[in-house]
């Protein structure tokens, strides 16, 4: 297939984002396609140095292609207002396709973050300027894909993300796995991944924690890991609420780590909490699968099409429930063990190989070869 090229743009390669993950993903899989892709993105993570290229040495790659039979299209990752969106938008002679990753309703912002505010208050104007010139519109879940059909986008598919083993192909962090687990009385290690962000509720966790941790179980732990760029605010907020709940000495701040480190989480934790009130996807949850840790949620927006079956999904964002669920889970064996066998069973929507095959599908046989 050395005559196709499908290059990506995404506005930021940022390190342990999930965006970024599929962008890395997509781009192994269509080189053991046998497919030449380049990411063009504005902005890249100092542990991505040298894995993207600018949107110069995008055009100017394309100019030096002009006279071949090259068969060309750009997949645009769509999740925020970019002047990438601009020059998808623009390009000549080229197939065009856009992956929506659905874009955070700009209402969890304000007050937090006015310019990313303002950005996603763009991206929703952005959005609108492209569903007339896409060939092909992908959404990684139904929920997603619904958004753009209500936005009068015709051609659009579902292209769930795929969860790709290759990533957990490293060594876990030791000295992680030594401070979870090696303590003088057992402890339960509740775990959340994602971003600071107010659509996450990272509030709701804290309060079941606060049941779980005072009333259920004293020995116990919360394990908060995501960065707070860009939300600061809400951060100080969240550690303002562990003070009030009398959970300092329980609850911890993780920031940004690294995969290594986060692989050491996943496998000393005894349950996963995800209490967001907006998701489009949430690639932490079925990582949680991967790792057999239960997971409790809130369900709604996309979880409750991620999640499946395999999660306890907890009615009217109920705390107290949710606390007894996690209590449920971890004092009997049999109730764990059904769902972490429904979860794997569930798991297999987001094979690395069937998300290849639907790609080679959606992009070579309905874009390419039309």
């Amino acid at each position: 297939m050395n005559n196709y090229v499908i290059d990506q743009f995404v506005n930021t390669l940022q390190y342990g984002d999930a965006i970024s993950g599929e962008v890395l993903s997509m781009q192994r899989v269509l080189h053991e396609l046998g497919i030449q892709s380049d990411i063009v993105a504005l902005h890249t993570h100092e542990k991505y140095l040298g894995l993207t290229i600018s949107p110069e040495e995008f055009l100017n790659k394309r100019k030096e292609r002009t006279n071949t039979n090259t068969k060309s299209a750009v997949i645009n990752h769509f999740s925020i207002s970019s002047s990438l969106n601009e020059l998808f938008r623009d390009l000549k002679q080229t197939k065009k396709v856009m992956l929506y990753h659905n874009m955070t309703p700009s209402k969890w912002y304000q007050g937090y973050n006015s310019r990313v505010y303002s950005d996603l208050e763009k991206g929703a104007e952005e959005i609108s300027t492209l569903k007339d010139i896409v060939d092909l519109a992908i959404a990684d879940s139904t929920f997603n894909a619904s958004e753009l059909l209500e936005l009068g986008f015709k051609n659009v598919e579902v292209l769930p993300l795929p969860l790709d083993p290759k990533r957990w192909e490293i060594p876990s962090n030791e000295g992680i796995k030594q401070v979870l687990k090696n303590t003088e009385v057992p402890t339960v290690n509740i775990l959340h991944v994602g971003r600071f962000a107010a659509n996450k509720k990272i509030e709701d966790i804290l309060q079941i924690f606060y049941f779980y941790h005072h009333k259920l179980n004293k020995n116990s732990k919360l394990w908060l890991v995501g960065n707070d760029t860009d939300t600061e605010i809400y951060s100080f907020e969240l550690r303002r609420i562990t003070k009030k709940l009398a959970l300092e000495h329980a609850v911890n701040f993780c920031g940004t780590i690294s995969d290594s480190e986060l692989k050491s989480f996943y496998e000393s934790a005894d349950a996963y909490l995800c209490t967001s009130a907006h998701e489009g996807f949430c690639v932490p949850a079925i990582e949680a699968f991967h790792f057999e840790v239960p997971v409790v949620s809130f369900g709604g927006t996309a979880l409750t099409e991620t999640l499946g079956e395999g999660a306890v999904t907890v009615p009217n964002r109920d705390h107290i429930l949710a606390a007894f669920a996690v209590d449920q889970l971890l004092t009997n064996q049999t109730l764990k063990s059904s769902l972490i066998t429904k979860a794997k069973k569930e798991l297999t929507r987001f094979d690395i190989n069937k998300f290849s095959s639907s790609l080679n599908s959606l992009l070579i046989e309905k874009v390419l070869s039309e």
